[in-house]
């Protein structure tokens, strides 16, 4: 009673923020330093249990039956991860006003959208998957009525502006972009990618 509280979050399993705050990220240059580890595998950690387990978790709960049941739910949590690290990747500490900038700003950047979309169709293509996607199932809790959502095929197919996703192949994609993201914040030689990445996780833990 009458004591100070002490607002100390955990951001990631068993770590909160008052270790981070301990952690000493101030040299950008220095490959393999303890407390750089220590950043990007609490990250790892943090994005895992809070995106990549649960969609595991639906994935796996519905193999064998039909029919499918989890599409939705599991694309929307995709959809949120994919503006989440390109947050990171930009150090945007407040997404607001920033979604669609920064939704599309991944996609054009992500191997698998490329890999389906050639080069002067990527703007119009990533603005039709936030509308159709994203926006659609945040805002109102269904795909837009251009968009279909399956388990077989490329992760992204398009038909004009008919769009088909392949969400199992999306979410696998999904982890291989992380994959390399997480690579790239090891390597000092990516020195404004490890700086906008310790702003924002700054801004979490402030």
């Amino acid at each position: 009673m009458g004591g100070t509280v002490h607002h100390d979050p955990e951001i990631a399993p068993y770590f909160r923020a008052s270790g981070w705050k301990k952690l000493n990220l101030n040299d950008l240059a220095t490959p393999d330093t303890a407390d750089w580890m220590k950043a990007i595998s609490t990250f790892e950690s943090r994005i895992g249990v809070r995106f990549f387990e649960p969609v595991d978790a639906l994935v796996i709960a519905e193999k064998g039956k039909k029919p499918k049941r989890y599409g939705f739910v599991t694309l929307a949590i995709d959809c949120l991860l994919i503006e989440t690290l390109q947050g990171f990747y930009e150090g945007i500490c407040d997404h607001t006003g920033h979604s669609g900038p920064l939704f599309k700003a991944f996609l054009k950047r992500w191997d698998a959208f490329t890999a389906c979309v050639s080069l002067h169709e990527r703007e119009i293509k990533a603005a039709l998957i936030y509308s159709q996607v994203r926006c659609a199932l945040h805002h109102s809790g269904a795909t837009g009525s251009n968009c279909r959502i399956g388990v077989s095929g490329p992760p992204f197919a398009f038909n004009g502006n008919k769009i088909e996703l392949n969400r199992v192949r999306f979410h696998d994609e999904l982890k291989l972009a992380f994959a390399k993201y997480v690579s790239e914040l090891k390597d000092p030689v990516n020195l404004s990618l490890r700086q906008n990445f310790k702003t924002k996780m700054e801004f979490i833990c402030a």
